[in-house]
Order: structure tokens, then C-alpha cells, then sequence
């Protein structure tokens, strides 16, 4: 039987090889872990997963987050669903959705500011229209 994760409130976290719940902290650090939420100042991880990361400072190293908000992120061969930050520093990043501020080095994404605002006016456009062409011709 499966153990739910534990969550987690302290000034300083160390977690290696462990899966843990919520985390609130001022410092922590992650090795071979897997967390669903992440809240502190300063967040490392490294071959780690974790669903939402909210902090001042984050540094990720070959991990994976659904989501990242801070105010300087740093990623070496790292994944990031959805990354909102002031500074992202980032060698070789993935991120679907990003909204920065200032980015140094080569980050793929699949939405930036433009492009989302792209996407939103043209299935608007096309939402708008279905309606139109139902209310003309009847269901």
C-alpha cells in the first residue's frame, strides 16, 4: 500500500531519493525527489519533479516542473511547463509557456507573450464565427 506524501513546513529542507507533498521553507534543496508543491526563497533541484514551484530564487538541474514562478530562474537541462519569472538564465531549457521579463541563453517554447496572444485572438476569431454561422442557419 501506498503512503501519501508528507507535507512539509521548516526554515531549511535537504531532500534526497524521497516524495514528498507541500513544502514550506526558506531554503530548499532536492536530489532523485519528486514534490507537488514548492514554496520558499530559494529552491534547488536536481533530477527532480515537482508540480508547482513558487519562490525568490530558483536553480533546477535536469528536472522537471509543471510550474515556475520566481523572481530568477536559473535551468541546466531542464524541462518547464509553464515558467513566469523577472530573469531566466538558462543554457538548453524546454518550456511550453513563458513569460519573462529578460532571458539569457537559448530557451524553446512552444507559447511566448506574442504567440499566446496570437492564438487567443485567432480561436476567438473562430469561436465567434460558430456562433454567427449557428445563429444564422439554425442547429
Amino acid at each position: 500500500m501506498s503512503q501519501k506524501p508528507q507535507d512539509i513546513a521548516a526554515k531549511s529542507i535537504v531532500v534526497a531519493k524521497e516524495r514528498i507533498g507541500q513544502v514550506s521553507a526558506e531554503t530548499v534543496k532536492m536530489t532523485y525527489s519528486g514534490a507537488s508543491e514548492l514554496k520558499a526563497d530559494s529552491i534547488e533541484t536536481s533530477n527532480s519533479v515537482v508540480g508547482n514551484i513558487s519562490c525568490q530564487q530558483a536553480s533546477m538541474n535536469s528536472s522537471f516542473a509543471a510550474m515556475v514562478r520566481s523572481e530568477e530562474v536559473k535551468l541546466e537541462h531542464s524541462a518547464v511547463f509553464a515558467l513566469q519569472a523577472k530573469i531566466v538564465r538558462a543554457p538548453d531549457v524546454k518550456a511550453v509557456v513563458i513569460n519573462a521579463g529578460e532571458i539569457q541563453g537559448n530557451v524553446s517554447t512552444v507559447f511566448d507573450r506574442e504567440s499566446a496572444l496570437a492564438f487567443g485572438f485567432g480561436f476567438g476569431v473562430v469561436l465567434v464565427m460558430w456562433r454567427l454561422l449557428r445563429a444564422l442557419f439554425g442547429r
